[in-house]
C-alpha cells in the first residue's frame, strides 16, 4: 500500500453555502449545522486535516486552542467530525506529516521552562486503528520560539526554524519515526533596518527542489541561507547566504517553481513578493522581481504578509495579507521568466490569515484564519486560478498551519 499522503483528488462541492461548521477543537463540543457539508459526488474517499494550533495567550496573539487538532472530512457522508486532540502539548504552531503519512512532527513554540531551556519538537504516531495521536519522542528545539517545521522530500531528517534563537537544527529520523538529537545546529548573523530586525529571525527551514539544498528564511537578516546536506552522515555540512531580499524587507516563507527554477519568497515588513532565479547546483538565489501584495495605493508596510503557495502547476501563486487586509492575493505566473502579474485579492473571511494550503489537484484551498479561529473554504478555478468563496467556514481556536493527506 503506498502511504505517501495525497489530497482528495475529486472536485469538492459545497452542500449549503453560506453556514459555518462548529468543531471547537473540544472532543465534547464536536458538531455542525443541520445539512451543512462538504460534498464529494465523485468519491467515497475521505480527508484528513491535521490543524496546528496555539493553546495560551502569547504577545501576539490569544491562544484558545486545546492542542494538536485531527479532523476527518468525510465527504460521502456529508460530515466533517474532529476526531481526535493531542492535549500534551503548548502552543504547537506549525506542524508537518512524514512523507509515509505515519507520523506528525510539531513545533511547541515556546521559549521552554526550568525543566525544557528552548521549545521542543514532538514526534506524534497517527495511530489509523485507535483514531490516536501517540506521542513516540520529544526532543529540543535547540532554540527558542520555534515556529516553522519540515521534512526533508524522502523522510529522513526533520528541520527547524527557530525565531528566537535566529538558527535552524537538523535531526536524523529513526526506524520508529522518532527524532534524534539534533546533528546540527546552524546560527545566522546580522541584522536589518527595521526596528523588528535588531537580531535574526530564522522563520522557515525547506529542502529546494532537488533535496540537496535546505533553505532557511531569515526575516531580521533580510537573507535567505543555503546549506548542503549530506544525507549519509545526516548533518548540513556548511552555510552559505543563498540570496537576499530588499533591505527592510523581513523575508519570512519561501516556495519554488514545481517545474522551473524559480523560487518565491514573500516579505512580512514590506508586503512585497520576490522572485529569484534558483541555482539548483549551487544553492544560490538571483533576484529577479519584487512585486506588491497589496492594491495599487495601499501601504505594503501594513500587510503584515504570511504565507505564499503555487498552484500545482506553477501558473498561479497565491500569498497572505494580514493586518487590515485579511486577505490572500492571486498573481500569475510568466513561464519564461518567472516574473509575477498581480491578478486580484479575495477576502479570507476572518482575521490573521497565517497559513493556507492549495489543494494537490488545484480545486480548493483552506485558510487558517488565526484570530477570528474559523477556516475558510474557497474553490478554485484550475485553468484562471481564481478563488470563489464559498461562505462555508470550519469553527477552529486559534488555527495557524494546515496539513491535509488522503485517509488512510
Amino acid at each position: 500500500m503506498n502511504l505517501k499522503p495525497s489530497i482528495i483528488s475529486a472536485t469538492l462541492l459545497i452542500f449549503t453555502l453560506s453556514a459555518t461548521i462548529s468543531c471547537t477543537g473540544k472532543k465534547d463540543k464536536d458538531s455542525r449545522e443541520k445539512g451543512s457539508a462538504f460534498v464529494d459526488t465523485e468519491s467515497p474517499e475521505k480527508l484528513w486535516l491535521f490543524v496546528g494550533t496555539y493553546t495560551r495567550k502569547e504577545g501576539h496573539v490569544d491562544g484558545q486552542a486545546d492542542g494538536l487538532l485531527w479532523y476527518e472530512l468525510d465527504t460521502t457522508m456529508r460530515e466533517i467530525k474532529l476526531i481526535d486532540t493531542y492535549t500534551d502539548i503548548v502552543n504547537p504552531s506549525y506542524i508537518t506529516i512524514h512523507p509515509e503519512g505515519r507520523y506528525i512532527y510539531a513545533v511547541s513554540e515556546t521559549a521552554g521552562d526550568e525543566n525544557m531551556p528552548h521549545g521542543e519538537v514532538f514526534t506524534l504516531k497517527i495511530n489509523t486503528s485507535a483514531k490516536k495521536l501517540e506521542l513516540v519522542n520529544k526532543v529540543s528545539s535547540e532554540g527558542d520560539y520555534p515556529c516553522y517545521i519540515t521534512t526533508d522530500k524522502d523522510g529522513e531528517s526533520v528541520m527547524v526554524a527557530n525565531y528566537g534563537a535566529g538558527n535552524i537544527a537538523f535531526y536524523p529520523i529513526n526506524e520508529d519515526g522518532a527524532l534524534d538529537s539534533a546533528t546540527s545546529i546552524m546560527k545566522h548573523t546580522g541584522q536589518g533596518p527595521h526596528e523588528r530586525q535588531a537580531s535574526p529571525h530564522a522563520h522557515m527551514v525547506l529542502p529546494g527542489p532537488e533535496n540537496d539544498y535546505i533553505l532557511a528564511v531569515d526575516l531580521g537578516t533580510d537573507e535567505i541561507y543555503s546549506y548542503p546536506v549530506d544525507y549519509q552522515m545526516q548533518m548540513l555540512t556548511k552555510q552559505q547566504v543563498a540570496g537576499a531580499t530588499l533591505p527592510g524587507a523581513g523575508p519570512r516563507h519561501i516556495t519554488f517553481h514545481p517545474l522551473r527554477k524559480y523560487a518565491y519568497v514573500v516579505n512580512e515588513l514590506n508586503g512585497t513578493v520576490e522572485v529569484f532565479h534558483y541555482h539548483d547546483a549551487l544553492g544560490t538565489l538571483e533576484r529577479l522581481q519584487s512585486i506588491s501584495t497589496v492594491e495599487e495605493g495601499q501601504n505594503g508596510n501594513e500587510a503584515a504578509c504570511a504565507d505564499i503557495h503555487m498552484s500545482p502547476d506553477g501558473r498561479y501563486l497565491y500569498a497572505s495579507n494580514r493586518g487590515d487586509f485579511n486577505n490572500i492575493v492571486t498573481f500569475k505566473v510568466d513561464q519564461r521568466t518567472g516574473r509575477l502579474e498581480q491578478m486580484g485579492h479575495i477576502s479570507t473571511n476572518g482575521k490573521t490569515p497565517r497559513n493556507f494550503v492549495v489543494s494537490d489537484d488545484g480545486t480548493f484551498v483552506l485558510a487558517a484564519n488565526q484570530d477570528s479561529n474559523n477556516i475558510a473554504y474557497f474553490l478554485r478555478n484550475n485553468e484562471t486560478g481564481e478563488l470563489t468563496d464559498t461562505g462555508v467556514s470550519l469553527a477552529v481556536p486559534t488555527p495557524v498551519c494546515l496539513k491535509l493527506m488522503q485517509a488512510l
